[in-house]
């Protein structure tokens, strides 16, 4: 198959009632998506690759773009709170010839087979974190007239009825291998440079001592220390440790620098990054959200941060397992102190929402044989004074509406946690976040969140 034209797509934030954005929202390109195209540049220069950010220019435009650049295959980045979207972008895409549409990203390696069963418009699935690799290799192949899943790792669809899927290294004879890039070229942004440039500067710049700020994504380094061990919330698809060469990095940087005049880089590693995940003031929600039972470390983290004026961007979750008035207390008081120390630029503050992975969901779903598992849930449910026989009803309402499905009510899955599994309640939790908003706001910084 001829593959002249590629667009790559980060799929924009589903609109849904209530939903927030989060505080850096359109001050950022998609990293990974321009990452896939600098590898595709340099392995397939023939083919002409096109980066859109779906939250930037919205769901029509992009569909007007899949009309007018004719793209031969068109790749989505897709995440939970933007799935309904990437459907949209697929069957349009499908609609106007486009030869293959590959899904990636974490929601799309969440579930390959029940997403490529239901929508026949998605063509492929790439799995896991290392699409720069993978994406390009699936191009080779098609362009090569090659089985693509004796080339491709980590590649799903449906063939005959039935689900192939590949794993391991590539499979390319050598000469065709990609070369790691290991850098996003800007270049494939155009205009839309100053455009993320001058949001992050009306939204943040007034946080800099500098005239002038130019913000830019990096990532040396992916995947979290805790492994498996996973925060009680955290849905990411693959948290394996990997890391770039620490000198290459920092000539990267410095290249930015003189090519583009980039002067403020975010890290995006999951592991660490401009967000400080502080969750909770209380210590008893802490150890049930994180595995930590301390919430001074919170607040010692904010002061020395603060003392060595390093921004911060903090994040709070209200409504976990078994909150309680007094848990809420706890953060409420932490989220007061925080909003007077300078340092602090940014809050996001959300209701917990139950995602895919995560261990919230199979709590959520009643799934409890994972390792682990059931100890944690005795532990919620004697704080919530139940038995287990008490949430067999409730289990059998989450699993009818969630299990098996791609399709993710969020909204509806964060009201229905609220109200079963914390002792406040969906309608009070809700109502405590929009006032917190308001002060944040009003205190001066910058807000935000998922929910």
């Amino acid at each position: 198959m001829k593959v002249n034209r590629v667009l790559l797509v980060s799929s924009p934030l589903d609109d849904d009632e209530g939903r927030r954005e989060a505080v850096n929202s359109r001050c950022f390109p998609p990293l990974g998506l321009l990452r896939i195209a600098t590898q595709l540049q340099c392995d397939v220069p023939a083919v002409e690759t096109k980066v859109v950010d779906g939250d930037l220019i919205g769901l029509p435009a992009i569909k007007n773009l899949v009309e007018s650049f004719q793209p031969d295959i068109v790749g989505v980045s897709v995440l939970t709170t933007a799935y309904k979207s990437a459907l949209e972008i697929a069957t349009h895409s499908k609609d106007c010839g486009v030869g293959h549409v590959v899904f990636g990203n974490d929601h799309a390696s969440f579930f390959p087979e029940i997403i490529l069963r239901r929508h026949a418009t998605v063509s492929f699935i790439i799995v896991g974190d290392n699409g720069e690799r993978d994406f390009v290799d699936l191009i080779a192949a098609i362009r090569s007239d090659l089985n693509p899943f004796e080339t491709v790792s980590n590649l799903h669809a449906i063939v005959d009825g039935k689900l192939l899927s590949s794993s391991g290294g590539s499979g390319l004879p050598k000469a065709m291998q990609p070369r790691k890039a290991n850098w996003a070229d800007p270049q494939f942004l155009g205009d839309t440079i100053g455009t993320y440039q001058n949001a992050y500067a009306s939204r943040f710049g007034k946080f800099h001592n500098t005239e002038s700020v130019r913000a830019f994504l990096v990532n040396n380094a992916k995947g979290c220390y805790k492994g498996n061990d996973r925060c009680f919330y955290c849905s990411i698809y693959d948290l394996k440790i990997q890391t770039g060469s620490t000198e290459s990095f920092w000539d990267l940087i410095r290249g930015y620098w003189k090519m583009y005049g980039f002067n403020f880089f975010f890290e995006v590693c999951d592991n660490f990054s401009g967000n400080m995940g502080i969750d909770s003031g209380d210590s008893e929600m802490l150890a049930r959200l994180k595995g930590f039972p301390d919430a001074e470390v919170n607040k010692r983290a904010i002061a020395m941060l603060s003392q060595r004026g390093i921004q911060i961007h903090g994040s709070f979750v209200l409504g976990g397992p078994a909150e309680n008035e007094t848990s809420l207390s706890n953060t409420l008081s932490l989220i007061k102190e925080a909003l007077a120390e300078p340092a602090v630029v940014a809050m996001e503050v959300s209701p917990l929402f139950p995602m895919p992975q995560a261990p919230v969901w199979d709590l959520f779903l009643g799934d409890l044989g994972k390792p682990g598992s059931q100890s944690k849930f005795e532990q919620i449910a004697t704080a919530l004074g139940k038995k287990q026989r008490e949430f067999e009803p409730v289990w059998a309402k989450t699993r009818a509406e969630f299990s098996a499905n791609d399709v993710i009510d969020l909204s509806l899955a964060s009201q229905m946690w609220a109200d079963h599994f914390t002792l406040l309640g969906h309608a009070p939790l809700q109502a405590i976040v929009s006032d917190l908003n308001v002060k944040i706001s009003e205190a001066g910084k910058i807000t935000g969140g998922f929910g």
